[in-house]
């Protein structure tokens, strides 16, 4: 493995994904998933005005965390569920949508219902 994957792990500290003139892609808020990263972004920005706001749902791995280890795994998908969690208490609308998008591989919908998703 490519010790920068390939220019996706040099990801500082200060990285924002929503800034005033710009929306800068690349960290995945949804592990294994980076299809729903993007459409999660565009959502938020055709959703919501404030850039803090909108950067304030978006957790991901950064900086020296994002070094490939046996601990980048766990983080990824740490972030992952904080991403929803944040979506859930703060923009229940996107937690509501991410749920209902076909993008989204774990959503009930798509295993035929809650029951058959539980089961």
């Amino acid at each position: 493995l490519p010790d920068e994957l390939f220019g996706y792990n040099v990801v500082d500290d200060a990285f924002q994904i929503f800034s005033a003139d710009s929306i800068k892609l690349g960290p995945s808020l949804n592990v294994f998933n980076v299809c729903l990263s993007a459409a999660l972004t565009a959502y938020l920005e055709a959703t919501c005005v404030d850039d803090a706001f909108k950067n304030s749902l978006c957790y991901f791995v950064k900086g020296e965390h994002l070094k490939f280890s046996h601990k980048t795994l766990p983080a990824l998908l740490y972030y992952s569920t904080k991403n929803m969690d944040a979506l859930e208490k703060c923009h229940p609308a996107a937690s509501m949508w991410v749920l209902k998008s076909r993008l989204f591989d774990a959503a009930p919908m798509h295993h035929g219902g809650l029951l058959k998703f539980l089961w």
